[in-house]
């Protein structure tokens, strides 16, 4: 991957999480209640944290929530 489609991938992952939180936030359930995709918004933010630190490769192996498979429907 070069650097360029690894900053891109690092944006898209930092888009899904913060859209994760949104989505979750104005359907009004409670912010201590876990997301659609089974984790704390807390949890989203600390993903958004990792894909922003440039010394981590640890968000380049994450994929997008939406080609997950969803089971907290």
């Amino acid at each position: 991957m070069t650097r360029e489609e690894e900053n891109i991938h690092r944006m898209e992952m930092i888009i899904d999480d913060a859209t994760a939180v949104i989505n979750h936030i104005k359907s009004n359930k409670g912010l201590e209640t876990d997301t659609m995709y089974g984790a704390t918004l807390e949890t989203h933010l600390e993903n958004m944290k990792i894909a922003l630190d440039m010394s981590s490769d640890e968000s380049l192996t994450w994929s997008l929530y939406k080609t997950q498979k969803l089971t907290n429907l």
